[in-house]
């Protein structure tokens, strides 16, 4: 049985966020706030900016991991820093 493919749309707004979903398996990553909110203020050409900053951050991100390409991202390089409390489950 195959397993379900994942897309998450939960206001990501920096690349380390999108690498630590791809990380812990998702298959896409929806930026739509991002896209909306970049259109207002900046049309068209501000949407490609958010998008070339948000591709920046993902691969200084990626760099910084030691990541080549997001095959590389796994549950391993994602850091919990927030430790969990009683009765939450963490997903290993």
């Amino acid at each position: 049985m195959a397993g379900a493919e994942v897309v998450v749309d939960s206001g990501f707004m920096r690349g380390a966020e999108v690498c630590k979903a791809l990380a812990l398996g998702a298959r896409a990553v929806a930026i739509g706030r991002l896209q909306c909110w970049a259109l207002a203020i900046g049309g068209a050409a501000g949407v490609e900016r958010v998008l070339e900053i948000l591709r920046q951050e993902v691969q200084l991100t990626m760099t910084n991991l030691g990541c080549r390409n997001t095959n590389d991202l796994t549950r391993d390089t994602v850091r919990w820093s927030i430790p969990i409390e009683p009765g939450h489950h963490r997903v290993d």
